[in-house]
């Protein structure tokens, strides 16, 4: 479905600004999405995690948030690895660090995104 970006409201009744977009982001948000600012992919695999990752990203940045979450858990750290190395390429991410312990640890990436 495609629909104007004057008529995308986010679930708090606000408007999105229709001020910035992401070349190649072309997913609409769910009504889902459209509240959360953390991303879990804990137990999926390495493929399907990036890939939501990657959505999660885009929709982030065109709702301007400025940081989000991803927690990927600690298990055998092959979801973090992977989460943090597409993080260090992604052209949105202005840098990424660790969760603090109160927030989950290294279990969880806290994302700055660049705007």
């Amino acid at each position: 479905t495609t629909v104007p970006m004057g008529d995308v409201t986010l679930a708090s009744g606000q408007e999105v600004r229709d001020d910035r977009r992401t070349p190649g982001a072309t997913a609409a948000p769910s009504g889902d999405e459209l509240a959360a600012d953390t991303l879990d992919v804990r137990g999926t695999r390495v493929d399907d995690a990036v890939g939501e990752l990657e959505r999660f990203l885009n929709t982030s940045y065109l709702l301007a948030y400025a940081r989000v979450r991803v927690v990927h858990g600690h298990g055998t750290g092959t979801l973090r690895v992977a989460v943090r190395g597409h993080l260090e390429r992604h052209p949105l991410v202005a840098g990424w660090q660790p969760g603090a312990p109160e927030e989950g640890g290294d279990g969880v990436t806290l994302v700055d995104l660049d705007t």
